[in-house]
């Protein structure tokens, strides 16, 4: 005699089985796809626009690491488990995760400068108009020199090493 209860419960486990590893390997998938998408970008990127952005010698490095794991996701790594695409993309991305930041630093520091010495002479007319005594001179005296060194700094630092000031650095002293 058969019970109906527990066919339905075996058929929903199995069913609940079957959507889990559908589940995982469409995950398996994206992460593959990201993988091999993360590489693409980064090749392309490396030798044309963040070329600048990098020395000869950690470019070279990068793009053999990117055509390693380019070689491995066609040969070995066609058919890996998550964790595989997930530890490849992340070692990449330990690589190039510093160059985009550099990128990002050098594109965005100059509009940050523009901002903060507007500000400061926005600041200084005010001070000038009302007067604000020699405490408040000081402060925005020391802040334009402040920006001065670090314009002067961001001028004679190569693209392809870090800024000499971040713009959260310049965000912060925005606040002071």
């Amino acid at each position: 005699e058969v019970d109906l209860n527990e066919e339905v419960r075996r058929a929903q486990k199995v069913e609940a089985e079957l959507s889990d590893l559908d589940s995982q390997v469409q995950k398996t998938a994206e992460s593959k796809n990201a993988l091999e998408s993360y590489v693409i970008e980064m090749k392309g990127r490396l030798q044309r626009e963040d070329a600048e952005y990098i020395t000869a010698e950690d470019r070279e490095a990068f793009l053999q690491a990117l055509q390693a794991t380019e070689d491995w996701l066609y040969d070995e790594g066609d058919d890996e488990e998550l964790a595989a695409y997930v530890a490849k993309l992340n070692a990449l991305k330990e690589l190039g995760n510093p160059l985009q930041q550099r990128v990002a630093a050098h594109q965005n520091l100059p509009a940050a400068l523009k901002d903060i010495t507007e500000l400061l002479h926005r600041l200084q007319k005010t001070v000038n108009q009302k007067g604000g005594g020699e405490a408040v001179q000081a402060v925005l005296d020391d802040a334009m020199m402040w920006v001065a060194q670090a314009e002067s700094g961001l001028q004679n630092t190569p693209k392809s090493k870090d800024p000499p000031v971040s713009c959260a650095q310049v965000s912060q002293k925005m606040k002071e």
